[in-house]
Formats: C-alpha cells, sequence, structure tokens
C-alpha cells in the first residue's frame, strides 16, 4: 500500500531527504572554506620567486659600419669599432706575451692588433704553412714563452701550426681529407705538452709538437676541448651529439657526465666550454643557456639568463680573471653583462652587426673587452 501526502510514513521519507541535503551542503561548505583558507594562506606565505632581472644599458657605441671588431675599454659601458675589422672571427686571443690582440678568422688566415692601441687590425704575412685563406679555428697560447699554437683549416685538410715571431711552421696534419683539426691545447702544468681534436681522435704531443701519438678515440667527433688550469692533467671535451667527457689521467680514460644536464632542453645544441681561470668554475653555453659547475662537471647549476631558455644559442661567453661575479654572454646581436653571477643583467643590442661569435677580456686590464661579430646576411 503506497504512503499518502498525509500518512507517517511519507513524512519520515521527506524528512530524510531534508537531512541528505543538509548533509550535503555542510560537507560543501567545508570543501569551500577549506579551499578559500588555502587560498589565503598560499597569498600570504607563497614562498619568494626568484627572477632574473634585467636593465636596458645606456651603452655608447660609435659605429663603424665596415667593422666586425668593437672593443671597450671601460668595462661595456661605450664601445667602438676598430679600424680594419672586416673579417668574420672564430676566435680571439690576447697575446699577454707579445702585447698582440690575435683574431683566427674563417677563410681569412690570422690577424692581429697591438693590445696597448686596439686602433686598427691587420692580416699576419701569408706563407705556406699559414696562408692567407686559411680558417683559424682554435688560438693556444704556451703559458711561459712566446709560441702560438693554432687549429688551422685548408685544402680541405686539417693542420696544426706554430706561431712565433711572426713566422709560422706546420707540426701537425691530418692525413685525411674532409677532418678538421678542431681544437688545440697547451697543457697548463707543461709548456711542451700539446693535445690535439681532429674527427672523433685526441692526439697528443710531449715535446712541442715535434712527433704524435693517439691519446684516445671517442665514439663521436669531437667539437671542443679545454683544459683545467686549476688541476693537472683533467681535460673536458664535447662531442658532436652534444656529450660531455672529462678526463683526470692526462687524457687516457674518460668519464661521460652528459647524465647531469641532458634533461635540459637543448642543453647538448651548440655547446661550448669554458673554465675559469680565476676559480676554476666549469661553464657550459649552449642553446639551452649557460651551466655552471663548481665540481668539474658532476652537477651542475642553471645560471638564470634573459635569454629565454632553449630560444637563442649562447654564442659567446667570457669571465672577469680575478671577480668570477663578472660574466658576458652574447646571443645573436645582445650582449649582456652580470655583476652578481648572474643574478640581474644589462643588456645592449648591436642590431646592425649581426651575430656575437666572441668575447674576449684582457687579462692584464679586465675593463678592455673585445667582441667579434658575424656579418649579417643580406637578401
Amino acid at each position: 500500500m503506497r504512503g499518502t501526502s498525509g500518512s507517517p510514513f511519507f513524512i519520515e521519507k521527506i524528512s530524510m531527504k531534508t537531512e541528505h541535503w543538509k548533509i550535503i551542503s555542510l560537507i560543501v561548505l567545508g570543501i569551500s572554506m577549506i579551499v578559500i583558507l588555502f587560498l589565503v594562506a598560499f597569498y600570504f606565505f607563497k614562498p619568494e620567486r626568484k627572477e632574473t632581472k634585467v636593465v636596458t644599458d645606456s651603452t655608447t657605441v660609435s659605429d663603424d659600419p665596415a667593422s666586425l671588431l668593437y672593443v671597450s675599454e671601460d668595462g661595456g659601458i661605450t664601445w667602438r669599432g676598430i679600424s680594419g675589422g672586416k673579417v668574420t672571427p672564430f676566435h680571439i686571443e690576447f697575446d699577454i706575451a707579445s702585447s698582440r690582440l690575435l683574431i683566427g678568422t674563417q677563410e681569412n688566415s690570422l690577424w692581429y692588433a697591438n693590445s696597448a692601441k686596439l686602433d686598427t687590425v691587420a692580416q699576419f704575412n701569408a706563407s705556406s704553412a699559414l696562408p692567407s685563406d686559411a680558417t683559424i679555428y682554435d688560438i693556444a697560447l704556451q703559458k711561459e714563452g712566446a709560441k702560438v699554437y693554432l687549429a688551422t683549416h685548408r685544402d680541405d685538410r686539417g693542420f696544426v701550426v706554430e706561431f712565433s715571431d711572426s713566422t709560422a711552421r706546420e707540426l701537425f696534419f691530418m692525413p685525411l681529407t674532409d677532418t678538421s683539426v678542431r681544437s688545440v691545447v697547451v697543457d697548463p702544468f707543461a709548456k711542451n705538452s700539446l693535445l690535439v681534436s681532429a674527427g672523433n681522435v685526441l692526439y697528443i704531443s710531449e715535446n712541442a709538437g715535434e712527433t704524435w701519438q693517439i691519446a684516445y678515440r671517442f665514439k663521436q667527433e669531437i667539437a671542443h676541448m679545454v683544459a683545467n688550469s686549476h688541476a693537472s692533467g683533467e681535460y673536458f671535451v664535447t662531442t658532436r651529439r652534444g656529450e660531455f667527457f672529462r678526463s683526470s689521467d692526462y687524457g687516457e680514460t674518460w668519464k661521460d657526465l652528459t647524465r647531469g644536464f641532458s634533461k635540459l632542453k637543448g642543453s647538448r645544441d651548440n655547446q661550448q666550454v669554458y673554465v675559469d681561470a680565476g676559480t676554476g668554475i666549469v661553464y657550459l653555453a649552449s642553446k639551452h643557456g649557460l651551466l655552471a659547475s663548481r665540481d668539474t662537471g658532476d652537477t651542475w647549476q642553471d645560471i638564470p639568463l634573459i635569454v629565454p631558455p632553449d630560444s637563442l644559442p649562447i654564442s659567446g661567453f667570457a669571465a672577469h680573471p680575478t671577480n668570477h661575479n663578472i660574466l658576458y654572454i652574447s646571443a645573436a646581436s645582445q650582449l649582456y653583462k652580470s655583476l652578481d653571477g648572474g643574478i640581474t643583467w644589462k643588456g645592449i643590442l648591436f642590431s646592425d652587426k649581426g651575430s656575437i661569435t666572441s668575447i674576449a677580456i684582457d687579462s692584464l686590464h679586465p675593463n678592455i673587452v673585445l667582441i667579434g661579430f658575424a656579418p649579417k646576411k643580406r637578401f
């Protein structure tokens, strides 16, 4: 028998429904109050987010439309073009022993300037060992002595050239064509010990390039190699696949440290390795940005940059020789300077010059900074 609207059974059913909705309303109200309290607490107690700050620099540039080399003599406040600098630099090095700035170029051989004036640049006289159309990929200086070693490429073959007192002498050549010598390193603790990377092979000479032997074969082509001036026999190598290796026994064995940064997007593209001469901090520049390691590559710290990660490769980097907080980086035609280790940056845009390929600091006069450009492509 069905209950009627006036029956006790029907009244009890309505009462149960009312209680049921009251319980649901209380639960919803409680959840709403918890969410509101959480949002209020998060607003007042949320952790402070550290952001990289950029300040537009009021830099003065004395433009020289024909020059691809610019110098600042006040730490990047003002810049001027260097007369005659019409070549695309691959590597720039201050040669303290001979008071020269050396510029290794693409298909224009070796150029120089008086580092005390930096008013004009000129090409060294061509020779059979260093013809005027050679490409200079790398420059290495003896820590003590006047010799300079060049990783060069000409006639579809890689060479190592010794340069001393404006005289060039061939020390090493690749037996196979289309194999470049990309890096040459002078051991910081033994001035007659040289290391050369060509293809996937690392070569070593212990008598200033008179004889050579194979030190190690990598599975991939070597892209970049540097020595640690703070640890005898310690070298770093990157490969074309973006791998990062460290040797602590003069190149006999190598440890793969790629895993420490490989999850960062772009960190294995366009890599360059730098070792801070003052602190021994290892910097890895890439398309991702700039990473720093204080334990020779075991762990890495991401340096916050103005350039968004994986947007523009870092094309140039330099650290102050005595103040590790002063850093310079370049990305495309943008140059940035930090005075606090990368927390804040000042930037300048060289909009009509092309991409900044290299940055060099005079270690004797750190306010003198030089940058080189790859010319802007014209269509």
